[in-house]
């Protein structure tokens, strides 16, 4: 197969690798209000935790969205044999972004 040409008509991993950037800009625009919202609601430097590691989880999702993005891409056209990979990003995601939803909850409910 020829790496210019397209593979698929819908763009399907295209669509999917621009969710994954919206999740991470979406993700770091959150973290960056709760780094200044917490703090001067709450009153005390724990409450800029949520947020940092907010920050660093969406670069951390940004980098691994485009790496699998890549990956995908090369394998889809041919450039590179093999399987398209499983859910573990997705599961991280979720499993992250609930964390800091609980985190940030506690936070401003104590």
């Amino acid at each position: 197969m020829n790496a210019d040409r397209v593979f698929d008509a819908g763009l399907q991993p295209e669509r999917t690798g621009l969710a994954w950037r919206r999740t991470a800009v979406s993700l770091a625009v959150g973290s960056l209000v709760a780094l200044r919202v917490l703090p001067v609601h709450v009153g005390h430097v724990a409450a800029t935790l949520p947020g940092l590691v907010g920050l660093v989880a969406a670069v951390v999702l940004g980098v691994v969205g485009e790496y699998r993005y890549r990956g995908t891409h090369r394998r889809l056209t041919g450039v590179v044999p093999g399987t398209v990979g499983g859910g573990a990003a997705l599961l991280l995601t979720a499993a992250g972004c609930g964390a800091l939803g609980v985190g940030a909850l506690v936070l401003v409910v104590f």
